[in-house]
């Protein structure tokens, strides 16, 4: 909230009221992967067993991921995904910049890496985030 927009049209001075991420079901995203264009991506995937945003979502009494219905036979045809959010009108995080554009392009900011989570990322940091046994 309360936002000003810089003349290269990117954000800054405000109040944050919500940070988050919402996920696909594995199935779904394994399923996805095997259509093309995304079929032609070299990069590795981080699977959600593995990404430590959603094990700290997964760690409360959050929902981070999409409800979806099928909008034909195959992956091709579609999906329509919905979620409920609540924001806290009242909360100003203090959210760390991920990344910032300059005259020179974009870059990381530097002493990032929180991402919001309250206190940073869970045991075993960025990278090394250990998901509960059985996921």
């Amino acid at each position: 909230m309360n936002a000003e927009v810089l003349p290269n049209n990117t954000l800054t001075g405000s109040s944050v009221r919500h940070i988050g991420q919402m996920f696909f079901d594995q199935g779904l995203v394994d399923e996805v992967e095997k259509a093309a264009p995304y079929n032609s991506n070299k990069n590795p995937i981080t699977t959600n067993a593995r990404d430590r945003v959603a094990n700290y979502e997964t760690l409360t009494a959050s929902d981070p991921f999409f409800h979806y219905a099928r909008l034909g036979d195959s992956i091709e045809d579609g999906i329509l995904a919905w979620v409920t959010i609540a924001v806290d009108t009242s909360q100003d995080y203090k959210a760390q910049c991920g990344a910032e554009l300059g005259e020179d392009g974009g870059k990381m900011c530097s002493g990032g890496g929180g991402f919001g989570i309250p206190g940073g990322f869970p045991p075993g940091g960025p990278g090394g985030f250990n998901p509960p046994k059985g996921s």
